[in-house]
């Protein structure tokens, strides 16, 4: 204390230095729980993308080939702020689009072929059935094709889902 009766220059750099203190540790425990809370996100990000995987997968070829777009394309829309959870998902959502080509190139393939076969019993014809002939290579060019880059995509998706899976 002065004389006056007020605080001394010591004790006001006392003062100072605790009010700094404070307000380092304040900050360090709110970086402390930013981080936690990052890891608590970028856990949730990842469940969430192997939910969506796993239920895109759970639908059968059989099932409605819109359905399977949609829920592909709500996957590829999710918004994520851990790069380990969008980079798997931009893995497994460009997998599940070749996937889903190749299957729909392959029933067009189908279609042109019985389209061929039908109109192949009418003899006057023959046009219809060299055009649903092409129409099937190409359905079956194009599902080859996506074929090809599904094999070449597959493993980045099957790794990075098994790496956010072994985080969870």
């Amino acid at each position: 204390m002065t004389r006056r009766g007020g605080p001394g220059p010591l004790a006001s750099q006392l003062a100072g230095a605790l009010a700094l203190v404070r307000v380092l540790m304040l900050a360090a425990g709110v970086c402390g729980t930013l981080a936690g809370c990052h890891h608590q996100q970028a856990r949730a990000e990842a469940s969430v993308v192997v939910e969506r995987v796993d239920a895109i997968r759970a639908l059968s070829p059989a099932d409605d080939y819109g359905a399977r777009a949609s829920a592909i394309d709500t996957l590829a829309k999710l918004p994520l702020h851990s790069d380990d959870a969008r980079s798997a998902r931009d893995a497994c959502v460009a997998l599940e689009r070749a996937l889903l080509e190749a299957e729909q190139s392959s029933e067009l393939a189908r279609a042109s072929l019985a389209g061929a076969e039908d109109a192949a019993q009418d003899a006057p014809a023959h046009k219809e059935t060299a055009a649903a002939v092409d129409r099937a290579e190409t359905a079956l060019a194009r599902s080859k094709a996506a074929v090809d880059r599904a094999e070449r995509l597959g493993p980045a998706c099957r790794s990075q889902l098994a790496a956010l899976r072994s985080g969870l």
